[in-house]
């Protein structure tokens, strides 16, 4: 079992079933491209991202983040899709900005 397996493994197991074979396999080739580079920079970056894994996975088990639903195309538990995240952040940002009074004016030509 690499180093990358093991602390993937302190995630939760839905976070591990969805995304741990994929996070480990990127950790190794980030890992062998800073080897690579030299000995010093392969420990550094081995050091590094053990240290934020683990408190990843602290944080992820604490409060878990909105998981992806495997079984939809972008759906999110709940049924809201990314889109719909997307057009609030929008209404708000347009929002914002017609509340500034130099873009008052501009309310007109909308």
């Amino acid at each position: 079992m690499s180093w990358s397996t093991r602390l993937v493994g302190l995630f939760p197991a839905e976070f591990r079933r969805q995304f741990g074979a994929d996070l480990a396999e990127q950790l190794e080739a980030d890992y062998r491209r800073a080897a690579a580079a030299g000995r010093w920079t392969g420990w550094r970056f081995a050091v590094a991202t053990a240290w934020d894994l683990v408190l990843g996975a602290l944080a992820e088990r604490w409060r878990p983040s909105p998981q992806l639903d495997p079984g939809g195309a972008g759906e999110r538990k709940g049924g809201a899709t990314m889109l719909d995240g997307w057009k609030g952040d929008l209404r708000l940002a347009l929002r914002s900005l017609l509340s500034v009074p130099r873009l008052g004016a501009s309310r007109e030509w909308w």
